[in-house]
């Protein structure tokens, strides 16, 4: 794990950095915050060839008092498209089908909003996202609201005003514009940098916005990414892995994950968050985040 990245987790806690939530609620609520194109040597190593890596605090202080990986592995099949399908179905690429970023729903896995929708049918499943592929992975009747956005402030706007609404329980929140710099400029260019200190600060007003509602202590945040970048711009090699993930709520074990993770693990975290029965189709453990995310156990009925 990178030195510095250490020492600004330890200087973090001991600068007394709040958890996000206490204790939970009968009903948890949870936000996704999936970052395309964010991966762990573009931000948290020395790619930047003089440029000093980018200032992330509110990521940093979300991994600082909960769970995180740097390491989080991805689908072998490293473009967007089957990373999105595999987290919201808790499935690989050749299980669910697709296989690039084409409009499709591949074998049409049971994802997570269909799981949430069978056990939470009177509360409310919201999408917020920028690239407009990600409606091609879900079944529009489980979710409830559907929002397409123009940039990471336009995002997070909207992910704020959504959860001023008690009745929502799952938010799937998609920011798009730090992979674009990405493929257009690299992995350690100043565009990216820019780019992904700016998502950062769109993000410390979604935690700022958490932090403030009634649903605070019982609110579960998750951040995630399809993969990250090569330093000179384009993609898909083996140098756009691995990526972070990163858990933050009531009952979560803080501290480094060492165990191996993937990111289409968020589908089995997610329903064990919410104690609903994941889909036997889903073929992703939930170890070891059953160890990490003390909730009721799979299986209980709560509405």
């Amino acid at each position: 794990m990178n030195t510095s990245f250490c020492v600004a987790l330890s200087a973090l806690i001991l600068s007394h950095a709040i958890p996000l939530a206490g204790q939970s609620a009968d009903v948890p609520r949870v936000v996704i915050l999936g970052i395309d194109g964010l991966g762990t040597h573009n931000v948290w190593r020395d790619m930047y060839k003089g440029v000093p890596p980018p200032e992330i605090p509110n990521i940093e202080s979300l991994a600082a008092t909960g769970a995180y990986s740097l390491h989080a592995g991805i689908d072998p099949l490293n473009f967007s498209g089957p990373n999105w399908m595999g987290m919201l179905t808790g499935s690989s690429s050749s299980e669910h089908g697709v296989e690039s970023n084409a409009c499709t729903r591949g074998a049409a896995l049971p994802t997570i909003f269909e799981v949430l929708h069978d056990a939470f049918d009177q509360r409310t499943l919201a999408v917020v996202h920028e690239w407009d592929r990600i409606a091609c992975y879900y079944e529009p009747t489980s979710v409830g609201l559907r929002i397409k956005t123009r940039d990471e402030h336009d995002t997070a706007q909207k992910v704020i005003d959504i959860l001023a609404d008690d009745q929502v329980i799952f938010v799937f929140a998609h920011f798009d514009r730090l992979d674009a710099a990405g493929h257009e400029y690299g992995g350690n260019s100043t565009e990216y940098k820019a780019r992904m200190e700016s998502i950062d600060g769109e993000i410390g007003r979604i935690l700022t916005a958490i932090r403030a509602s009634p649903q605070a202590e019982s609110t579960y945040v998750i951040l995630t990414s399809d993969h990250g970048h090569r330093p000179d711009g384009g993609g898909h090699s083996s140098s756009e892995e691995p990526t972070p993930f990163i858990v933050n709520g009531p009952g979560v074990v803080p501290g480094e994950i060492t165990a191996a993770v993937r990111n289409n693990q968020i589908a089995p975290l997610v329903a064990h968050i919410f104690g609903a029965v994941p889909s036997p189709e889903w073929s992703a453990p939930l170890t070891p985040f059953d160890a990490i995310v003390d909730r009721t156990p799979a299986g209980s009925t709560r509405r």
